[in-house]
């Protein structure tokens, strides 16, 4: 059995506790499996875990047993990288469409117990939407878009773009029903919504991100100009992102809203009662919770391709999985060069937080030193276990101000032990930069991030290979 270090133990992608699990069955389901092969030799496996009841399996990582193989032959955990983490520890964007429609917002179909003109149903989706923002990890980058009205001067909104911001995101929420919707629900034009918040995404695969729509809709749409279940499809697809659904209606036509999220990777969620829209939400957070990334380097180095699969055990219950063939020579790459990179990050109030990621990492990092370009001031902090941050236990990062930015150095508790260092080739969040009282247009905030690479002493190096 391998043993995970530490760090990759929490939950991750959500504030999960887990107690008493009971697993049914005798096997899991590896569903929606997402293989990624990248330089230098790293096979990546996405996939939500699922009991025989179709229930998500969330457990720390720590607690599952794996073994990988390479065609017949077993991998040595203890030689490479092996590592089982919540997906979310790969960048987590997900884009929220919500639907203020008529059939939402009739109070004679839904109720008005609170008197505020919001039914029920458009109150129960609300609150449920931003106890769902609540429960993402603090680098987790949502947005927002509500659809009401079929007429073509009245198009789905997008209420905020991608941000860490949760407050501003819920706030932004609140704000639907006076500044978009202003006592005007009408019919639906769910399809174009769905398109437009996929179009959202940048147009490639994002290899260090974990992608999701999540959408409400009863499954009627007779308005959508630009966009059809097929065309969602093939975006979504050409993205990789993961679309999932709750439906909810009166009216409700699931058969569109299936294909789409099966056809996605997705899952689609029915909910027959305001009371269940509300457990559908938390239904839908918890499976996302049920998400892992596998990852494993090839020690391999010819060119002969073998076949990859693992086989991953909780309490007796397991589950198999086999990945297309892998040939190590087409995913070369130098071993000893990390990867950082910085995701994209909005400004609110004059407020912003970036963060630093790793997208690999080399072995036996114990420390860090590293100037960051800035002309504004700012506050550095390590990213905590609750978010499984990879140097969760380290030292407080110390900033100390120089010209045109500031130097940040950190490290493990005991920097001199290689075998208290970052796990060899993991991925997730490292730092978070805290900007405050930013000016109105301050322009890009960190304009280059160098790391003293003089720290390492065999070869070890990082690249930073993006900025926003």
């Amino acid at each position: 059995m391998q043993t995970f270090n530490h760090r990759w133990v929490s939950a991750g992608f959500w504030a999960v506790t887990v107690t008493g699990l009971a697993l049914t069955g005798c096997s899991f389901k590896i569903e929606s499996a997402v293989p990624s092969y990248s330089a230098p030799y790293l096979l990546d496996f996405t996939f939500a875990l699922r009991d025989n009841s179709d229930h998500a399996v969330v457990a720390p990582p720590a607690d599952f047993e794996l073994t990988a193989r390479e065609d017949k032959d077993s991998i040595s955990p203890s030689e490479t990288a092996f590592l089982l983490a919540p997906a979310a520890n790969k960048q987590s964007k997900c884009f929220l469409v919500l639907d203020y429609t008529n059939s939402m917002a009739d109070p004679a179909r839904n109720g008005d117990e609170n008197g505020d003109g919001k039914s029920d149903a458009i109150d129960m989706m609300e609150t449920s939407a931003k106890e769902f923002i609540d429960g993402m990890t603090s680098d987790a980058q949502v947005g927002i878009l509500e659809f009401h009205r079929e007429d073509p001067a009245h198009p789905p909104l997008v209420v905020s773009d991608f941000t860490t911001n949760k407050d501003y995101l819920k706030a932004r929420i609140d704000a639907i029903w006076g500044e978009y919707v202003q006592g005007f629900p009408a019919s639906s034009r769910c399809w174009d919504a769905v398109s437009a918040a996929i179009d959202m995404f940048p147009g490639d695969q994002g290899a260090d991100e974990q992608r999701y729509v999540v959408f409400l809709s009863d499954g009627v749409d007779e308005s959508s100009t630009n966009a059809t279940p097929d065309s969602i499809i093939s975006a979504a697809k050409d993205r990789a992102i993961n679309v999932y659904c709750i439906g909810f209606g009166d009216e409700l036509d699931p058969d569109s809203l299936e294909k789409i999220t099966s056809d996605t990777g997705g899952a689609y969620y029915k909910a027959g009662s305001i009371e269940e829209l509300g457990q559908r939400f938390d239904e839908l957070w918890r499976d996302l919770g049920g998400r892992y990334t596998f990852r494993w380097a090839t020690l391999r180095r010819d060119n002969a391709g073998f076949t990859p699969s693992f086989e991953i055990k909780l309490k007796g219950v397991s589950g198999k999985y086999t990945g297309p063939d892998c040939t190590p020579a087409d995913y070369a790459g130098d071993v000893l060069r990390g990867v950082l990179r910085v995701p994209d990050y909005t400004i609110v109030d004059g407020r912003a937080s970036l963060f630093i990621r790793a997208s690999y990492v080399p072995r036996y990092v114990t420390k860090f030193s590293m100037n960051v370009q800035t002309p504004y001031p700012f506050t550095a902090a390590l990213v905590g276990p609750d978010d499984d941050g990879l140097c969760q236990d380290w030292s407080e990062p110390v900033v100390t101000p120089n010209t045109g930015g500031a130097n940040i150095a950190l490290q493990s508790q005991a920097p001199e032990n290689i075998y208290t260092a970052m796990p060899y080739g993991a991925f997730g969040a490292i730092l978070r930069l805290d900007f405050t009282g930013l000016p109105e247009n301050p322009g890009q905030l960190v304009t280059a991030i160098t790391v003293d690479n003089s720290l390492y002493g065999n070869g070890q190096h990082f690249a930073v290979e993006s900025l926003p």
